[in-house]
C-alpha cells in the first residue's frame, strides 16, 4: 500500500510539474458544430493555441507587413510543423464531428460546396508577396496534404468559402509550481484520510 501511494505522488508531480503531459490538444466547436480552433496544439514542443478565421492577411495579421512581428511562424519548415501539427492533433475525427473527412465543418470553409478546404498558415513576405503554407482538405484525401504557395497581402478569405486563415498565438501554461504544489497537496490529504479510515 506505501509503494502504491508513493508511486502515485511521484506520477502526481510529474504530470504536475510538465505542461505538455498535464495538457492535451482541445477542440474549440462553435454551437453550430463548426470547428473554429483549438488550444495545446504541440508544434515542435511549444503549445499554441489556433483560430480558424476569415478576412485578409493584412486585417488578421496586424497589418502583414512585418513578418517577424505578425507572424507566429517565421521560416517555411516551422509553417510546415504548424501545419502537420494541425493534421496530427487538430484535422481528426472525434466524437464532436467528423473533423478529419468533412471540410465543411472548419470555420471558414463551411459554406463551401466543393468538398475542399485550404488552410493558410503565413511565414514570409517577399515584396508584395506574402507565403503560406497550406494544410488541404479534400473529402478523398481528408486533412493530409500541405502545400507551399505565395498569396498577396490583401486576398480576403471571406468570399472564398475554400479557404482559411490559421491564426497562431504561444497558449497561456499554468505555473508547474503552482499546480505541482495544489497536487501534492491534495495527495497529502487523501494519503492522510486513507491511513484514518
Amino acid at each position: 500500500m506505501k509503494n502504491q501511494t508513493i508511486l502515485a505522488l511521484v506520477s502526481a508531480v510529474v504530470l504536475l510539474t510538465d505542461p505538455m503531459a498535464a495538457r492535451a490538444v482541445s477542440l474549440q466547436i462553435d454551437g453550430s458544430g463548426f470547428l473554429t480552433g483549438a488550444t495545446g496544439v504541440n508544434v515542435g514542443g511549444t503549445l499554441y493555441d489556433v483560430q480558424f478565421l476569415d478576412g485578409s492577411c493584412i486585417s488578421l495579421f496586424t497589418g502583414c507587413d512585418n513578418a517577424t512581428d505578425d507572424f507566429a511562424f517565421t521560416t517555411g519548415a516551422d509553417a510546415v510543423l504548424a501545419a502537420q501539427a494541425l493534421l496530427d492533433q487538430v484535422f481528426r475525427n472525434t466524437s464532436s464531428g467528423q473533423f478529419g473527412t468533412v471540410p465543411g465543418l472548419t470555420n471558414g470553409c463551411n459554406n463551401s460546396g466543393l468538398g475542399f478546404c485550404g488552410v493558410w498558415i503565413p511565414y514570409a513576405l517577399i515584396d508584395s508577396v506574402v507565403d503560406v503554407v497550406d494544410a488541404e482538405n479534400s473529402p478523398l484525401d481528408e486533412f493530409d496534404r500541405i502545400i507551399l504557395l505565395p498569396i498577396t497581402a490583401d486576398l480576403d478569405t471571406t468570399p472564398n468559402p475554400a479557404f482559411t486563415f490559421a491564426v497562431w498565438s504561444v497558449a497561456s501554461v499554468p505555473e508547474p509550481g503552482t499546480l505541482a504544489l495544489l497536487g501534492l497537496g491534495l495527495l497529502g490529504l487523501g494519503a492522510t484520510r486513507r491511513s484514518t479510515n
